[in-house]
């Protein structure tokens, strides 16, 4: 498997992380907060399904960072916007844009992922810790 689709699956697990921490509430305030960013078939539920859509939908339109660190924090989640934030600023992911044929690039080190997850060891959230595992993925 390509080292770029590694990274991809990695931050779609992290999405799916993201997913399981938050409650039907958490996720129904989500979809509010985002409004006219996605579309309105896409609003209709709040279910589990309907906000992998979303993030796909998100995925595919390059607004997954943007869009998702601010409604995170809009809709009182703003531990998961930080987390993703910093995801954000230290991994190494290449998401593909099909409709752009293009790539939104960042860089992760082992250093950098370690300061995160030292950050993160005060908090009650174990993601970073997964990574931990699997670092040969990062080297």
């Amino acid at each position: 498997m390509c080292e770029c689709n590694k990274m991809d699956m990695k931050f779609r697990h992290f999405l799916l992380l993201i997913l399981d921490d938050l409650s039907d509430i958490d996720r129904c305030r989500l979809h509010f907060v985002l409004g006219k960013q996605i579309p309105r078939r896409l609003r209709q539920s709040n279910s589990i399904e309907n906000t992998i859509q979303i993030f796909e939908y998100l995925i595919d339109t390059g607004k997954i960072f943007t869009c998702l660190v601010e409604a995170l924090s809009a809709c009182g989640r703003s531990d998961w916007s930080k987390i993703l934030k910093d995801f954000e600023t230290t991994s190494s992911l290449s998401i593909t844009q099909p409709h752009r044929q293009s790539h939104t690039e960042m860089t992760l080190t082992k250093s950098t992922l370690d300061e995160i997850i030292d950050d993160e060891e005060d908090s009650s959230f174990s993601f970073f810790k997964v990574f931990t595992k699997n670092l040969c993925l990062f080297n």
